[in-house]
């Protein structure tokens, strides 16, 4: 039996060491169909470089200044619809919040799911040099893996770091969201050296949500992670289960976060969604972390 080329590929390539702080991973992506028709989940900040074709993304967000073929796409509080127009090929870069607040110096809750031109975020001189690399790379003359390099070096150079007390807060906040299915918002605010209005400001600013729905959105992503796995054992399909009040909630949250129901990411389906839920783009957010914590006893 002849099995079927993918409609697309992606793959993930690893964020240089001083980077890990900032970015979650960078990227490779490509089609060869003139149209593929997807959903972006409710993830972090992006910068794309699309060195063939081009993306239309249903935003509710107008776009921060003339966005091309090299922009930012802000963090998303829901799942966004786009359409590819290939043959696509391109490089990214996913933001961890510590990466996209020191880059972009934006809060989150003014500004989301909108795009952005790199000049918006970059010094200009960076934001024209990867001009100058898209062309390169367009003629033949560099790899992806330099302009991958391109975009790592634009990042480094548009970083502004955060203060220690706020790294601290977003460290407390991903090993909050990590330790369990459905964590206690009464415990993030307790281990936070800040009053609890003022934690829940700052949350806002950096995530773009309060800590319950942060969690919701957390919680969805990390169980369409598990949901497409080829193999998940039966206790952590069991966790995922209890994690929700309902089905109603269960199906209802999964389409919000990820634009697809249980049902449709199975192993079996055929979605770049399974591959940018993929354990190897979470970055600070371990999606295996609640399980180990609530594995049952032998």
């Amino acid at each position: 039996m002849t099995v079927a080329p993918s409609p697309y590929t992606f793959s993930f390539l690893p964020a240089p060491a001083d980077l890990q702080p900032y970015v979650n991973a960078l990227y490779l992506f490509g089609t060869e169909r003139e149209m593929l028709v997807e959903s972006l989940p409710a993830y972090s900040a992006q910068l794309a470089i699309f060195v063939t074709g081009s993306t239309e993304i249903d935003l509710p967000n107008p776009p921060v200044g003339e966005v091309g073929d090299i922009f930012f796409l802000a963090p998303q509080m829901k799942a966004s619809p786009f359409v590819a127009y290939g043959p696509v090929h391109g490089v990214g870069v996913s933001f961890t919040a510590q990466g996209w607040a020191a880059l972009a110096g934006r809060s989150v809750d003014e500004c989301h799911s909108c795009q952005l031109a790199p000049d918006a975020c970059l010094p200009e001189d960076m934001a024209r040099r990867l001009d100058q690399l898209l062309a390169l790379r367009r003629e033949g003359q560099i790899s992806d893996a330099a302009l991958a390099e391109g975009l790592a070096d634009a990042v480094r150079a548009g970083i502004t770091p955060l203060s220690e007390r706020h790294t601290a807060l977003l460290r407390t906040t991903f090993q909050w969201l990590g330790e369990s299915w459905s964590p206690r918002v009464e415990d993030l605010y307790a281990r936070l050296p800040f009053s609890q209005r003022q934690a829940q400001r700052l949350i806002v600013r950096f995530f773009g949500q309060p800590p319950a729905t942060l969690m919701r959105r957390y919680r969805a992503i990390r169980a369409a992670t598990f949901l497409s796995m080829p193999q998940v054992p039966p206790f952590i399909l069991e966790q995922i289960r209890d994690a929700y009040y309902d089905q109603a909630h269960f199906i209802r949250d999964i389409r919000e976060f990820t634009g697809r129901t249980p049902s449709r990411l199975g192993p079996d389906e055929e979605t770049v969604i399974k591959d940018m839920l993929s354990p190897a783009g979470h970055g600070l957010v371990d999606p295996f972390a609640a399980t180990v914590n609530e594995q049952p006893c032998e």
